[in-house]
């Protein structure tokens, strides 16, 4: 009975100890809320919700995720297949978030790995939802470094998945980052960013604001390559309206180099300047790389032109170190081959199951030949018994035949010597009984 107690107790310790580290980062309504939720998946679903509120960069969400790879792994072998299964797919969405983290943080090396570890997870879940998921997250990491046709390639593939099974969010997704690869061509990515506001808007239940104002900001930039800057502001605006409501340090990073730009493009130095500087103390609180190159870059570029020399390097040291992390040959060539290995284990996990199914369809079709032929066999002896039993009933049926054949003969044969017997007796007393005729008269006369 103690060692029951104790077995209870240790439990309730590794189901609430997760909650307990974290409690000093996560609001105590938070907490509670998960707390009321006494069953586990329930409790994942409700930190996977909570974390899709929040920028992905924040501290809470990046506590929150830690805190849902923790209670994911402690079911992951559960007894229960649907509780199991429900926390493998949660699992593998707690190293999908920290690859996208690690990504944004300028670890590459680190983002590509967790990425196709999720993938892994995700095929084997037949999760083609999250699989599409992880093919959009890879793409914007090829775009990070510069690899425009890998990062197309990926991203037409989660399209294509997400066109054949109706998942709207993620076809939203998907153009966005289309109209991005293509901002070359500013009218082309225009068209590809309308789309993904359509989709947005398609979308059951609420909109996903935070989707919105990305698509808004990437908007604005096409606008301000093509020099409308009325349109620039306005979806610059319209953007930042929607960062606001969110507290969204990462979208103001990317609202405030666009309108930094836009100032400069206007000669309007002061306000370009105050927007670059508020673009990078926002990617610094959040450690986004991608924001932090561009805004250093930008700097650099604007402390240049000002002869501002002391500033101007030290915007440019600041950005080779960004650089460094994004666009490294060594960093490049270790993601390619993580991609590809992945590709050639997957390639050879499928050409298994490929031959294991043709096994196993070669079995079938043997067992099937081998039961057609026992049925055959079971079918022909069947016939022959049938056969035999007609061909004895045939040979009995005849000797009956010749046996009542043989009896009958044996009567009529008794028949006609009686038959005979009884004539020749009639002969012999016909022979000495004197004529009818004669009698008949000769009694007449006496009379």
């Amino acid at each position: 009975m103690r060692n029951l107690t104790k077995i209870k107790i240790v439990f309730f310790v590794i189901i609430t100890l997760p909650l307990a580290l974290f409690s000093q980062n996560i609001s105590d309504s938070i907490i509670e809320k998960f707390a009321k939720l006494k069953n586990d998946t329930n409790q994942l679903k409700a930190i996977s919700a909570e974390i899709e509120k929040n920028d992905i960069t924040d501290k809470l969400t990046i506590d929150l995720n830690e805190l849902l790879g923790q209670k994911s792994k402690l079911l992951i072998n559960d007894p229960n297949i649907k509780i199991r299964n429900c926390a493998k797919l949660y699992y593998a969405n707690y190293i999908n978030t920290k690859g996208y983290i690690a990504k944004v943080n300028g670890n590459l090396n680190e983002a590509i790995k967790l990425y196709l570890l999720a993938l892994k997870e995700f095929t084997a879940l037949n999760s083609k939802k999250d699989v599409a998921a992880i093919y959009i997250n890879i793409s914007g990491l090829y775009h990070s470094q510069n690899n425009k046709k890998l990062s197309v390639e990926y991203i037409k593939k989660a399209i294509k998945i997400a066109e054949e099974n109706k998942f709207i969010s993620l076809l939203s997704y998907c153009y966005n980052n289309l109209g991005v690869l293509h901002m070359q061509n500013p009218e082309k990515a225009i068209s590809y960013l309308y789309q993904a506001i359509k989709w947005i808007n398609t979308e059951t239940g609420s909109v996903n604001i935070r989707q919105l104002g990305n698509t808004y900001s990437n908007i604005a930039g096409c606008y301000l390559n093509l020099n409308n800057y009325d349109s620039t502001k306005l979806y610059l605006d319209k953007a930042k309206i929607i960062y606001d409501t969110l507290k969204s340090s990462r979208g103001y990073a990317v609202v405030y180099v666009l309108y930094g730009n836009m100032y400069l493009k206007m000669n309007n130095k002061k306000k370009a300047e105050e927007s670059y500087l508020n673009s990078l103390k926002y990617a610094k609180e959040v450690n986004s790389f991608d924001d932090m190159w561009n805004a250093t870059l930008q700097l650099y570029k604007l402390y240049k032109m000002e002869n501002n020399t002391s500033e101007a390097l030290k915007m440019l040291e600041l950005h080779k170190q960004t650089n460094d992390s994004l666009l490294n040959i060594e960093s490049q060539k270790m993601i390619q081959h993580n991609v590809t290995k992945f590709e050639f284990e997957k390639k050879q996990l499928a050409d298994s199951l490929k031959v294991a199914e043709e096994k196993k369809v070669s079995s079938a079709k043997l067992k099937a030949e081998k039961t057609t032929k026992y049925v055959l066999i079971v079918v022909l002896a069947l016939v022959l018994v049938f056969v035999y039993f007609l061909f004895t009933r045939y040979k009995l049926i005849n000797t009956q035949k010749k046996l009542i054949q043989q009896q009958k003969d044996l009567l009529e044969n008794h028949q006609k010597e009686i038959l005979d017997s009884i004539k020749y007796a009639k002969r012999i007393q016909e022979a000495h009984l004197p004529n009818l005729n004669f009698l008949n008269k000769y009694l007449k006369n006496k009379t």
